[in-house]
């Protein structure tokens, strides 16, 4: 269990190769740069039954979840993320999304942004995304996307899946 609020740097941050960080039963509010982000491969993030609230500032790039190293996946069950730059950013090769059950509310930018390599999948289930700026981005040459009873309300452009004009 995590109380985390007002703080100047990242929330949670992992520098070094093989740094899986697992989150449950939390709250992650008001921090200056990103509640969690890691940065090595092999890396990824799990948040279970836990709170994130950037409360997203004019100008400031605020974000929830963040991996930038190859098979760095993140994996959120039951959480709320709101008020954020991106709820979720994903950046490494081979880095998946999986949401299930979980609300992304009053995001900035993308509530989930994929941008990382061409085999990644995003996969999200029972999930609601309301009052965001945007939904879901997967820019994937080989996309493998499910969104399975979700609801995506209010929100510009719900899922966007650009990839590649095949040969």
């Amino acid at each position: 269990d995590i109380g985390y609020v007002h703080s100047n740097n990242p929330g949670i941050s992992a520098i070094s190769n093989v740094t899986p960080v697992k989150i449950m039963n939390s709250a992650l509010r008001e921090m200056k740069i990103n509640a969690v982000h890691t940065t090595g491969t092999n890396s990824g993030i799990t948040v279970s039954d836990s709170k994130i609230d950037m409360s997203y500032d004019n100008g400031s790039y605020k974000y929830g979840l963040v991996t930038s190293g190859e098979n760095s996946p993140i994996r959120v069950t039951n959480t709320v993320i709101s008020r954020c730059q991106y709820g979720i950013h994903t950046l490494g090769e081979d880095s998946h999304i999986v949401v299930d059950n979980s609300t992304f509310q009053g995001n900035m930018s993308w509530s989930v942004y994929n941008s990382g390599g061409d085999h990644d999948s995003l996969v999200v289930r029972n999930s609601l995304f309301q009052n965001n700026v945007n939904g879901l981005y997967h820019d994937q040459n080989d996309a493998k996307v499910i969104i399975e009873n979700t609801k995506i309300k209010n929100s510009g452009t719900g899922l966007y899946v650009p990839g590649a004009n095949p040969d």
